[in-house]
């Protein structure tokens, strides 16, 4: 290292203009320049800025920039420890540069390195860990100005961070052409923005793992800091056409009237503004923990029950995910005047054809899977922030069922998907809507929306998949409100529609048929030839062959329908058959109990071969053993291969359009437990099934006086 610093010209020798060559001279100061930023030599570093590269930018202009910039930017991107000074330092030199560098030119200067960013970050995510690195001791020497900063895990976002403020002020500059300058900038930051990690976020386990320690993820706070930068920069231009601020819009036209641009036209400048705002909810806020907590007081009481220390980036105040989304709610109300209408605002929607010619990144374009997501969680966080309810980007002008009407689409795209924070913003949306409509208020006609988006079936998969206890209760407590707040005859067909289907599931069937029970005495609609019709759909469900049927796929429906006839035969005696349920008595006989019952005595036959077998298998292995133990250990393949043998392979498919889950194979004692619980339960079943049999006897010898 001491020839390589003989052989450097010193920060003094290049002032003196020691190099005569020009292209030497630019050469040797970016040498001298990358070796103090390399080694962290932050005094070095300004003092070599403001006495050499600037003289050097004033004198021969702006040439040296082209590589200066890369410089930085290759800084930024190698910290692998984050150092907060460093950081600083770059953005204070790149933001320098705005004030005596052309601002044309260091935009494309700096989108350039952008773009140079987004590659590095789309082959290689993370660093090769076989680079050589240079030693933390040896940084710590060097680094002589950050004595009291703790360093921290970085992320790939630094070059972004260091760029926001730099982009700010160029284009303040560059009025102009506002429009379509703005639109290139957001383009590439946009898709920086939609390639940020989200790897603490997928894994999270409602069950098992704590929400407030995810706040303090690495991922999860640098996800924070660079979306509460990148709102702050897009603040900027969006108070230059706020509808709502007549200084900054009167402001805004005057300079506008006196350019005569209609590059920069601020109707043009609002909508690609609003994309990327709508964009930023879409991804990733859409998949972010956006569970409101009551006040600052509670998130770090929160945190410190969890057992984690409370820490900001950048010594800044603490941040949440949610807060970052309202901020952005406020800002979209700026743009656009009203909810109701920015719903069907299909211009800012982008065809898939100018999706595909975008490729240059010249334009901020949205989807419509995009606009449909992104309205979702707007939505979401307007049904469940009351800070944001009151105003007038929200109108308090239509009916709680029209609401529920309007909001049907996006309470669908939350709950149909499957990853926890999203499902979870579902429910929540639909508890707040489902919370100001009242018992038997929805009409039967309603059930057409319903067709269109069957939240129902999303509710179903959240109630027996998802991972936590919390989400399939609320689920289940939700459908049970959705259909209670329906008259009596969209509750039937609700329910029969539920319990005619072959294809759902068991145990969702079961909690039908209860419902039902619950309603049966309530209203006409339940009884009669409803009832005759919906008996029968549900017996061949049910027992789809006969004494064949398999009684543990449908067990939950078999139990739930025994319960409710013996219920609605004992309140409903045979002399009085109010509900009419004696006048297909023969049909329950002949169709359900007695097919039942030949298919509790096959099923208890199978299964007790099935304990045969592996009784016999049980045998074989220990003498297997008891073989290997006399042989030694020859025989290891062997019992390996029988031992394996006796597992069962089983997978399921839980969504539709994925891949089977493998369940864990199962042991003979494994095995043997099951079977042991489905003898137990054929026994529950055939207990219900002999008393209602004696129910119906009793009622058909009774005769009326």
């Amino acid at each position: 290292m001491s020839d390589l610093l003989t052989t450097m010209p010193s920060s003094t020798d290049l002032n003196e203009s020691s190099l005569n060559n020009s292209e030497d001279k630019k050469d040797s100061i970016l040498q001298l320049f990358q070796y103090d930023l390399d080694r962290h030599r932050m005094r070095e570093v300004w003092d070599m800025f403001n006495r050499v590269v600037v003289t050097e930018i004033h004198n021969n202009g702006s040439y040296i920039v082209w590589d200066l910039v890369p410089i930085i930017c290759q800084r930024l991107r190698g910290l692998s420890e984050f150092r907060f000074k460093t950081f600083s330092m770059c953005r204070q030199i790149l933001l320098d540069l705005c004030e005596i560098c052309n601002p044309k030119e260091l935009l494309i200067i700096y989108l350039s390195e952008l773009e140079n960013d987004l590659n590095i970050t789309r082959y290689s995510k993370r660093k090769d860990p076989n680079q050589e690195q240079p030693s933390s001791s040896s940084t710590a020497v060097n680094d002589e100005n950050d004595d009291d900063v703790e360093d921290i895990e970085i992320t790939d976002s630094n070059c972004f961070k260091a760029l926001l403020k730099p982009f700010e002020v160029i284009l303040l500059k560059l009025p102009k052409k506002r429009n379509e300058t703005l639109k290139s900038v957001l383009s590439s930051l946009n898709e920086h923005i939609s390639r940020l990690s989200l790897s603490s976020i997928t894994k999270y386990n409602p069950e098992t793992d704590d929400r407030f320690k995810l706040m303090l993820d690495p991922v999860v706070n640098n996800l924070n800091s660079v979306l509460s930068m990148y709102v702050d920069f897009l603040e900027t231009f969006v108070k230059e056409v706020d509808l709502y601020n007549p200084t900054t819009s009167h402001h805004h036209h005057q300079m506008l009237n006196n350019i005569h641009s209609k590059t920069s036209d601020p109707n043009i400048q609002r909508i690609t503004l609003l994309k990327t705002l709508l964009l930023m909810l879409e991804y990733p806020l859409k998949y972010m923990d956006l569970y409101r907590v009551n006040g600052k007081e509670s998130i770090i009481q929160g945190i410190k029950q969890a057992g984690t220390n409370l820490s900001a980036l950048f010594n800044e105040d603490f941040i949440t995910s949610r807060m970052i989304a309202v901020k952005i709610v406020r800002l979209i109300s700026s743009l656009h005047s009203n909810f109701y209408t920015l719903l069907s605002r299909t211009d800012l929607i982008t065809s898939p054809e100018d999706v595909e010619s975008n490729s240059d990144c010249s334009d901020v374009y949205l989807s419509q899977t995009n606009f449909q997501s992104a309205m979702s969680i707007l939505s979401y966080l307007l049904a469940t922030e009351s800070e944001l309810s009151p105003s007038n980007f929200m109108p308090r002008v239509y009916t709680h069922v029209y609401n529920l009407g309007i909001y049907l689409p996006y309470i669908q795209n939350l709950v149909e998907d499957q990853q926890f924070f999203v499902y979870e913003k579902g429910l929540h949306l639909l508890a707040a809507m489902l919370a100001h409509i009242k018992e038997e208020s929805l009409e039967a006609n309603f059930l057409d929306l319903l067709r269109q988006h069957p939240i129902e079936k999303s509710l179903t998969s959240i109630m027996v998949f998802a991972l936590d206890k919390h989400s399939r209760t609320t689920a289940l407590l939700l459908f049970k409100q959705l259909v209670n707040c329906f008259e009596p005859s969209g509750r039937y067909k609700i329910l029969y529609s539920i319990l005619s289907q072959s294809r759902q599931h068991a145990g969702f069937q079961g909690v039908a048929i209860q419902m039902y029970k619950d309603f049966v005495f309530e209203h006409q609609v339940y009884q009669g030839s409803n009832l005759h019709r919906m008996i029968r759909s549900v017996i061949a469900v049910a027992l789809p062959q006969d004494a064949n049927s398999d009684l543990l796929e449908r067990n939950d429906l078999i139990f739930g329908l025994l319960n409710f006839l013996r219920y609605i035969m004992i309140r409903d005696i045979r002399h009085q058959n109010h509900t009419r349920i004696w006048d297909v008595a023969i049909v329950i006989q002949e169709n359900f109990l007695k097919p039942l019952h030949e298919a509790l005595e096959l099923s208890r036959i199978s299964c007790k071969l099935e304990l045969c077998k592996l009784k016999d298998m049980k045998l074989k292995m220990n003498k297997n053993d008891h073989q290997q133990q006399l042989v030694g250990k020859g025989n290891k393949k062997k019992k390996g291969q029988n031992h394996h043998s006796s597992k069962i392979d089983q997978s399921v498919v839980i969504y539709p359009n994925e891949k089977p889950i493998q369940w864990p194979e199962m042991t003979i004692e494994q095995e043997h437990k099951q079977i042991m619980f489905a003898l137990q339960n054929f026994d529950l079943i055939e207990s219900i099934h002999t008393r209602l049999k004696e129910i119906i006897d009793e009622q058909q010898q009774q005769q009326p006086q």
